[in-house]
């Protein structure tokens, strides 16, 4: 068996242990709430609107195997009193900045996307919502629209959360690119009111899966901070090339 599928099987089992409630709770303690938003290192889309009126912003921060640094910053905003759009979710996403050895780049494009939930049934507390996110280039005036659409479903269970996630995106930005499509699966798992652990496997259509295992903590009632790593391997790479990265993601409502 060679490191890669130990790796998936490692993550399979962790993933079962969270959704069975995991081995840390207290049988004496009050169960936590289970909130299905996530705000932590992790590529899962949760689907969920934001506070009505409050404005909410993301800053995610992470690092690579190669020593490269990625920063992107991102304003969330929820309408308030607004019947058609009360559960939905607008985002505007900063360019990313990378850094290197002696190089600072910013990444020539921007991004807005609209989240929507759905349907919630509450009898088995399963959500449905999409996400539409455009990428606009700014440095080419020939450059291409890259557009991503998520479906997203949550189910709530007696112990957490669980989320699927399947996407597609064009990859016209990109030259000699084929589209990508991809699947996530993942589970929260909260442990207090104020911690949470979160895993999930990332299958990209490049034949790449990623593992990533994040916690997620609420500091304040409208401040949330979210550190994690990932693993990520091509599935026919018998050298078994790893890549490794951690980031953390924080939130902040104001």
């Amino acid at each position: 068996m060679n490191l890669s599928r130990i790796i998936l099987l490692a993550l399979i089992l962790y993933l079962h242990i969270l959704s069975k409630g995991g081995m840390c709770q207290s049988t004496n303690s009050q169960k936590p709430d289970i909130d299905p938003e996530i705000t932590a290192y992790s590529s899962i889309t949760d689907g969920q609107p934001g506070t009505p009126g409050k404005l909410e912003f993301g800053f995610i921060s992470s690092i690579q195997s190669d020593n490269q640094c990625n920063f992107q910053s991102s304003l969330s905003f929820t309408p308030n009193g607004v019947p058609l759009v009360e559960k939905s979710l607008f985002t505007f996403t900063l360019p990313t900045i990378d850094v290197g050895e002696g190089i600072i780049d910013v990444e020539k494009s921007m991004n807005i996307s609209w989240q929507q939930l759905w349907i919630y049934t509450n009898h088995n507390s399963t959500a449905i919502s999409t996400l539409l996110s455009a990428q606009f280039p700014m440095n080419k005036s020939q450059s291409e629209t890259d557009w991503i659409a998520t479906f997203i479903l949550t189910k709530k269970t007696n112990s957490g959360v669980l989320y699927l996630n399947a996407y597609f995106e064009t990859q016209n930005g990109i030259p000699k690119r084929q589209d990508e499509w991809g699947l996530i699966g993942g589970f929260k798992l909260p442990l207090n009111n104020s911690f949470a652990a979160i895993g999930d496997i990332y299958y990209q259509s490049t034949d790449i899966i990623t593992l990533e295992m994040s916690t997620e903590i609420n500091i304040k009632d409208n401040f949330s901070i979210g550190p994690g790593f990932f693993m990520s391997f091509p599935v026919n790479d018998e050298k078994n090339s790893i890549d490794i990265g951690a980031g953390f993601e924080l939130s902040y409502e104001f």
